[in-house]
């Protein structure tokens, strides 16, 4: 993504708290990747600021 991508940030750092929630709910604490969460919970925020408003939408 490129800076002149992004329309929207609201919502971004929900998204990311968000996609880590789910995957220690997913995985549990003890056995996430937090390198591969993290990547993850990147590109999750990536989708939410490409579009006007907080929510996410799908691609």
């Amino acid at each position: 993504m490129t800076p002149d991508a992004v329309v929207d940030t609201t919502g971004a750092g929900d998204a990311v708290f968000a996609a880590v929630l789910s995957e220690i709910a997913t995985l549990g604490i003890r056995d996430i990747d937090w390198f591969d969460a993290l990547e993850h919970a990147m590109r999750v925020a990536a989708a939410t600021v490409a579009h006007p408003g907080a929510l996410l939408r799908p691609a």
